[in-house]
């Protein structure tokens, strides 16, 4: 005899399974919110990809509570895209379980998570060059023409030429 569905709370282990392999990230793909705040505030959703009961989203009549309620069957999502998968048809069963299982697989790997999070800081410290020096001429009141600038101006682009092969930690402390 089938046992009567309804909703069972996931157990403790299936939380900390879920939140170990979720990043602490909404799992539809190239969201970025929090599951949990910086204050240990849990503010996604689980979201159940077969429902729990009847009724709901891709219930599944087959399945049992424990079923239900098991890691395979949960994902932690923010509310808007909790929301989004409720439509059936473009959200089937077999795109959800992907969209789950490719989540769960970039936090994996400690090092894969790590790697898709850096990023080159140095490129916003790469001093310029400089095309003239009218404004600093203007401001300084030295009242050059471009033709007498432009020594300086080569001067200062070749002396941040040299910048440019400081390693960026000297840069900064200088």
């Amino acid at each position: 005899m089938k046992e009567k569905p309804k909703r069972l709370t996931p157990k403790s282990e299936t939380l900390r399974e879920l939140f170990l392999k979720s990043g602490n990230l909404c799992a539809f793909p190239n969201c970025t919110a929090l599951m949990m705040d910086a204050g240990g505030v849990f503010i996604g959703q689980v979201c159940h990809i077969k429902a729990a009961e009847k009724g709901g989203e891709r219930f599944n009549e087959d399945m049992t509570n424990e079923e239900r309620r098991a890691a395979p069957n949960l994902m932690l999502m923010c509310y808007p895209h909790h929301q989004v998968t409720n439509d059936v048809k473009k959200y089937t069963v077999t795109k959800l379980q992907k969209m789950k299982s490719e989540h769960e697989r970039r936090f994996s790997s400690p090092d894969r998570a790590i790697l898709e999070r850096l990023q080159d800081w140095t490129a916003g410290d790469t001093p310029q060059g400089v095309e003239n020096l009218r404004r600093a001429d203007r401001e300084l009141g030295w009242d050059y023409d471009d033709e007498e600038l432009a020594e300086p101006v080569a001067e200062l682009n070749e002396y941040i030429e040299l910048l440019r092969r400081v390693p960026i930690e000297v840069r900064r402390f200088i």
